[in-house]
């Protein structure tokens, strides 16, 4: 087991190019990142819930969340996904748009409006506005 003295050498040298390989391969500054990744668990032990920043960088290993809790990690972000995915895809329907001049070839791409406005939860932030709306400007500081 590693000394807790271990953790101050495991910094994120975000300086250094971290390769984007799949966490199979067998690249010798894979190794050395899963190591890193590894070694946090053995310091800490189960003394505090560890969470795993699943970047979408590349500056991390992109391991799978079953490897990850075998490590002992017990939380796992995966913040900009969605995000990232969402951007691809309005892309790919503006260019089908641009490119046919016609937007029929993309609603089967689309979500329904009403299952829209439930994930967005819009009904409640008109319902808000409703509650409190007041007929009069917001007054601004100034």
């Amino acid at each position: 087991m590693r000394s807790p003295s271990r953790v101050s050498e495991l910094r994120w040298n975000a300086e250094r190019p971290i390769s984007r390989l799949a966490p199979t391969s067998c690249s010798s500054r894979h190794r050395i990142q899963f190591e890193e990744v590894s070694a946090l668990p053995e310091c800490f032990g189960t003394r505090v819930p560890l969470l795993y920043n699943h970047s979408e960088s590349g500056r991390v290993p992109r391991l799978p969340a079953y490897e990850l809790g075998k490590l002992g990690y017990r939380i796992i972000g995966y913040y900009g996904h969605a995000h990232l995915a969402a951007c691809k895809a309005a892309r790919d329907v503006l260019a089908t748009i641009l490119a046919t001049q016609n937007s029929v070839a993309t609603w089967e791409r689309m979500l329904p409006l009403d299952e829209y406005w439930e994930i967005c939860d819009l009904a409640r932030i008109l319902e808000f506005q409703d509650r409190h709306r007041s007929g009069r400007p917001l007054a601004i500081d100034s």
